[in-house]
């Protein structure tokens, strides 16, 4: 029974722990939630501590990001396509996501009730919170693009195609890799396929500097963090970007390519891509401009304390 009892212990003091840490944290301006489950539940300890924070500070917001509740709850009404099913099935092997229990759904509507505003980072995060009315606009992902190496897109030899794998089912790393390998089927002298993942970050970003196009997702209707780094290097990127996404950002267009989790739709669209080889440097300069202008860190970092400022 020892091992038992330390292990009780132990989650009895970081209890105590962050009861103390966070009814330390008073007056600030804002607190800014990144989702709705994040203390233990013993005790309802989860809802105390969120209360607390809401309570001491001045303003709360929620982040809309990530697989929270409201991002399951009724996907296949709110889609044509996501990447619910596969992230299930061949994500979880077959398991019921945390998200899709009732317990947590109720954790993340009172959250999202309690706060002053909802902020989401994507389209696909927007609908699932439609019906609240402290909903506010879309804000884009920041990076940081003084980090990331601009290099011109130049193709000298084969167009260089590249996906990387993680999260396959919620990738649809599936179509991609069909429509990739038929590419090279039929265009062998045009066209290289790289598909690699679970490696360092630096051998990653060493990677992308060899290659022309990236395939970031199929089963969103939005982008993530690999088709901004990819875009700010000067890439091509294939990812979701459907225009409701391009709606909810409030601009005109989006240099990404759209793609279906369709192995055929993906395939005519690579098929199209080598046809224009010539135009790769201008194309991978318009992803640069594009990451610069929606998703520099200052710009968004604008936008959040606007959000914040119109809600006072």
């Amino acid at each position: 029974s020892k091992p038992w009892t330390c292990e009780l212990v132990k989650k009895l003091v970081n209890i105590i722990k962050d009861y103390i840490f966070i009814s330390s944290l008073k007056s600030y301006d804002v607190v800014q939630f990144m989702q709705p489950l994040l203390f233990s539940q013993v005790f309802n300890l989860n809802k105390i501590l969120i209360n607390k924070l809401i309570l001491n500070n001045n303003k709360s917001f929620l982040v809309a990001a990530g697989s929270d509740s409201m991002y399951w709850k009724d996907y296949e009404i709110k889609f044509k396509y996501s990447p619910h099913h596969d992230m299930k099935h061949i994500d979880n092997n077959g398991e019921e996501a945390i998200y899709e229990r009732k317990k947590i759904l109720d954790y993340n509507v009172y959250l999202a009730d309690k706060v002053d505003g909802i902020i989401p980072i994507m389209y696909d995060y927007d609908i699932g919170y439609k019906e609240f009315k402290n909903k506010k606009q879309m804000i884009p992902l920041p990076i940081d693009i003084n980090s990331i190496e601009y290099i011109e897109n130049k193709v000298m030899d084969k167009v260089v195609i590249f996906h990387g794998l993680s999260r396959e089912g919620f990738k649809g790393t599936k179509f991609i890799k069909k429509a990739m390998e038929k590419l090279k089927t039929n265009y062998p002298n045009e066209a290289e396929i790289i598909i690699d993942g679970k490696m360092p970050l630096t051998k990653y970003a060493e990677l992308l500097k060899t290659v022309h196009v990236v395939i970031d997702q199929a089963n969103s209707y939005s982008y993530g963090v690999n088709a901004v780094m990819s875009m700010a290097m000067g890439k091509i990127v294939l990812s979701g970007c459907e225009q409701e996404t391009i709606n909810g950002f409030g601009i005109e267009s989006c240099p990404i390519i759209n793609i279906l989790p369709d192995e055929n739709d993906i395939y005519s669209k690579l098929v199209n891509l080598l046809k224009r080889r010539n135009d790769f440097v201008s194309l991978g300069k318009k992803s640069r401009d594009y990451a610069e202008k929606i998703h520099g860190y200052e710009i968004v970092a604008e936008k959040y304390i606007h959000t914040w400022s119109i809600s006072w």
